[in-house]
């Protein structure tokens, strides 16, 4: 059995596969995907042939972090 959170973050990332410019533009040339069920975010970045993530971030967190992940 998958635990709830990696079932969440397994079906963001499934939706963002499938049409990742459904999901608002952040700062840093990244975009964020909301889980549902839980306060986390997806970072993304799309590319022409892939998609990376730059962080699983809870939304309590200081969002600075995750920003110095990105160059």
């Amino acid at each position: 059995m998958v635990p709830p959170l990696r079932a969440a973050i397994r079906a963001t990332i499934a939706r963002i596969g499938d049409n990742p410019k459904q999901f608002p533009v952040s700062p840093y040339q990244t975009r964020r995907a909301l889980l549902r069920r839980f306060p986390y975010l997806i970072i993304f970045r799309e590319t022409r042939f892939a998609i990376y993530v730059v962080a699983v971030f809870h939304m309590s967190r200081n969002p600075k972090i995750w920003q110095s992940r990105t160059p």
